[in-house]
C-alpha cells in the first residue's frame, strides 16, 4: 500500500534540488502549492530501488524531482532534448536519471511493466495520452500513474474521466489539474 499524505508533500524541503535548475524553475519548484514537484519528490521516496518513467522531459525538472531518491532509476523522454539543453539544469548529482529521444509511441506493452511509477506529461492534445494510456492498461504494469495537466486541456480530461482505475485528482499539486491513479495496486491519499 502506498499513503500519498498531503502535509507530507507539502512539508518536502526542496533546497536540495533548487542548486539545479534555472532560476525560471526555482521560484516554480518552490512553491508550495500549485505546482507537481513537491508530489514527485514525495513520492520518489514511496519507492526504493525502483525505476520511474517521466513521459516528457521538457527541461528536466520532473526527472530531477523523481530522481532525488538515489536508490531509484529514473527513466525521461522525450522527442527532443531541445528545452532541456536551453535550460541547461545541472544533472550532474543525479547519476539515476536516463534521458531518452524517443516518441515512446512505438514501444510495446510490455514495456511499462518495470516501471513503479508513471509521470505522463505529454503532447496534452489527448491521442498520444489515448495510445499510452491503453498500452498501459493492456501491460503488466502494477503502480502509480501520475497524469498532469486533466483540468487545464480538455482532451485530457476526457482521458482521466474515460480510466476506470481508482484514482483522483490532487487539488494540493498543479494547477492545472494533476491526477493520481492506483494500477493493480492500493495508493490511500490523506
Amino acid at each position: 500500500m502506498l499513503l500519498i499524505n498531503k502535509q507530507g508533500i507539502l512539508d518536502q524541503n526542496m533546497d536540495n534540488i533548487l542548486s539545479f535548475v534555472s532560476l525560471r524553475y526555482k521560484t516554480r519548484i518552490n512553491k508550495k502549492i500549485g505546482e507537481h514537484y513537491r508530489t514527485l519528490k514525495y513520492l520518489s521516496y514511496q519507492f526504493d530501488n525502483s525505476w520511474l518513467l517521466d513521459l516528457g522531459t521538457r527541461a528536466g525538472a520532473s526527472a530531477i524531482c523523481l530522481a532525488s531518491n538515489q536508490s531509484n532509476k529514473v527513466m525521461s523522454v522525450d522527442i527532443t532534448d531541445k528545452e532541456r539543453k536551453e535550460h541547461n539544469f545541472d544533472f550532474s548529482n543525479f547519476p539515476n536519471i536516463e534521458f531518452v529521444l524517443d516518441g515512446a509511441q512505438g514501444v510495446p506493452s510490455s514495456f511499462y511493466d518495470r516501471f513503479s511509477l508513471i509521470l505522463i506529461d505529454l503532447d496534452h492534445n489527448g491521442k498520444t495520452e489515448e495510445r499510452i494510456l491503453r498500452k498501459i492498461k493492456t501491460s503488466s504494469f502494477t503502480g502509480v500513474l501520475i497524469l498532469d495537466d486533466i483540468i487545464k486541456f480538455r482532451a485530457l480530461k476526457v482521458e482521466w474521466n474515460n480510466i476506470t482505475y481508482p484514482k483522483q485528482i490532487l487539488d494540493y499539486a498543479h494547477h492545472t489539474g494533476t491526477g493520481i491513479c492506483a494500477i493493480n495496486c492500493e495508493v490511500v491519499c490523506s
